[in-house]
């Protein structure tokens, strides 16, 4: 769930993203789009982030669906960008549905940014097909039917619309996704088989909302209104502490980074991860930090 920092020096709201309230169903009947893919799904494998990406409408007038993950996690960055969605504007609320009748996510306050082509993007930094989402590894569990079951992925009240991409059963694409993930926890020196079988993940002994501080904000940046995504992962020691601070994917410039990277290595602190016979040792964490000027 989001945790909030109120900046007491500087106009800024900071946040470790997580999902907002999830309502039964969508209010009201808008009008429906439906695009159907004009490419095939493309894994894009890095040593940083695992990509499902593909096109839906036309290839002169494209919606682009961008799915991000960051580590094993069942959850991911949802990023959406087109020219239809040029309406839409920073703060509007947004509803997601996965699938027909699936579980609805309302996301309170939309983050956007524009392409030099001109088209506008819609980021999501945590979501998940199987409802609400926290902020831990002890997310809900996605099963191969319930990624079977998942044939569209619905974006409600874009200015009175429901645009709705028909992905097909996600199964697959999510099968080959998990591959990638399953690389990165090696790239980052641990054993994906270990940590698949930990007795508990690295959890944040102290509390997140005290990682971040309004004045962290970095001025050079809040001179010019600037905002940021920053995805982040840690390496945490058998203690708890943590030994290396990467940034996986950053939707801002080089002084947010090393803003997110020197916090959370001065205050994040965890109990740490047990291995399947209860003794501590090194595993990871991953989350997203959005800086957002408040209103």
């Amino acid at each position: 769930m989001p945790i909030r920092h109120a900046a007491r020096v500087v106009p800024a709201v900071l946040a470790l993203c997580g999902l907002a309230a999830t309502p039964p169903a969508l209010a009201g009947k808008p009008k429906v789009e439906e695009l159907a893919p004009f490419l095939p799904w493309n894994v894009d494998w890095t040593d940083k982030t695992c990509v499902l990406q593909r096109g839906f409408g036309t290839v002169e007038d494209p919606l682009v669906l961008r799915l991000e993950r960051f580590g094993p996690q069942p959850g991911f960055q949802l990023v959406v960008t087109g020219k239809r969605l040029t309406p839409v504007s920073q703060g509007d609320t947004l509803y997601i549905r996965y699938g027909e009748g699936g579980p609805v996510h309302r996301i309170n306050r939309v983050l956007i940014g524009d392409t030099k082509g001109g088209a506008r993007s819609i980021f999501v930094p945590r979501t998940s097909i199987a409802g609400d989402l926290h902020d831990t590894r002890a997310d809900p569990a996605i099963t191969e039917e319930m990624e079977r079951k998942v044939t569209r992925i619905s974006l409600a009240r874009v200015h009175g619309r429901e645009i709705v991409l028909k992905t097909g059963p996600l199964d697959k694409a999510f099968a080959a996704w998990r591959k990638c993930t399953r690389q990165l926890v090696a790239t980052w020196g641990l054993d994906p088989e270990q940590q698949e079988r930990l007795q508990r993940a690295a959890t944040p002994r102290n509390d997140p909302g005290i990682w971040l501080h309004g004045d962290d904000y970095p001025v050079g940046a809040l001179a010019k209104g600037a905002q940021a995504i920053v995805n982040f992962r840690l390496i945490v020691d058998a203690a708890g502490v943590p030994t290396d601070c990467e940034i996986q994917r950053s939707y801002s410039g080089e002084l947010f980074d090393k803003a997110s990277c020197r916090a959370l290595m001065a205050r994040a602190r965890f109990e740490p991860a047990l291995d399947e016979a209860g003794k501590p040792i090194a595993s990871y964490y991953t989350s997203v930090i959005s800086w957002i000027m408040s209103p």
